[in-house]
């Protein structure tokens, strides 16, 4: 996972600036749905 994580995170540098805000959208999200999911 943490190799993932780093991976991802040395392509985003090199991603544009639309790119870093879908993925951060993205996974705030994702974290959003989580917290939901396990606030039943």
């Amino acid at each position: 996972m943490n190799a993932i994580t780093h991976a991802a995170l040395r392509s985003l540098r090199n991603a544009t600036l639309a790119d870093r805000y879908n993925f951060y959208n993205c996974r705030q999200n994702s974290e959003e749905l989580f917290r939901q999911y396990y606030n039943h």
